[in-house]
């Protein structure tokens, strides 16, 4: 008894099949067909029946779904030899997994990176002197001193500029309010070393008859 298979262009066999008997002319056998004495057996996991260089064998084979072992992406796979390099059966576990020597493994780094992020994000930073730290923002009080400090010094030097004009000699003054101005920019002269320094609430106050002057 001789049982017929079907095969495709890359050889790939299918069957047993029963061919139609054509009146007047009985069973014609078509091209990709081959004949052989007995059924085969089932393959072996992995393995498919294929007519090599005439021979019928088995052959490494997948068909299914695969994935990208470059970015997780998922394939329907289907041919002889087994996946090819850049295709694993494997599902990738999550984004942050990397493909390392035949496996996934996680990327604990960029999985810590992105929590952080989403973290970050989801807690609006406070001010500019806040900084991340284990999980929430932690004020840099350094940083925001110094801060501080080079405003009111600028504010200090930019009121004792704005006053100069007033310290002429020969500007008309009265003597009380020439007293009082000295007395004023000597005060902010003296201003980083108070100890009220830098909260602005500290300042020396502008006599009232030097604002609109100022």
């Amino acid at each position: 008894m001789t049982v017929i298979y079907l095969h495709d262009a890359a050889g790939i066999l299918s069957g047993p099949v029963e061919l139609p008997v054509v009146p007047g002319v009985g069973v014609q056998m078509p091209g990709n067909a081959v004949a052989l004495p007995a059924p085969l057996p089932a393959p072996e996991a992995g393995q498919t029946w294929v007519l090599l260089d005439g021979s019928v064998q088995q052959y490494p084979y997948y068909s299914g779904t695969a994935y990208s072992t470059q970015t997780g992406e998922e394939y329907h796979f289907k041919g002889l030899g087994g996946l090819p390099d850049g295709l694993t059966h494997n599902p990738r576990p999550s984004e942050f997994h990397v493909w390392e020597g035949g496996v996934w493994v996680l990327d604990a780094a960029a999985k810590a990176d992105a929590e952080r992020e989403a973290a970050m994000a989801a807690s609006p930073r406070p001010s500019e002197f806040h900084e991340w730290q284990d999980g929430e923002w932690v004020l840099d009080e350094f940083a925001q001193h110094t801060a501080a400090v080079a405003a009111e010094r600028a504010w200090r030097d930019k009121s004792i500029a704005e006053t100069d004009f007033l310290a002429m000699p020969d500007y008309p003054l009265t003597e009380a309010a020439r007293s009082e101005l000295y007395a004023y920019r000597q005060s902010l002269r003296d201003w980083p070393q108070a100890e009220a320094f830098p909260e602005p609430a500290g300042r020396p106050s502008t006599p009232a008859w030097l604002l609109p002057a100022i």
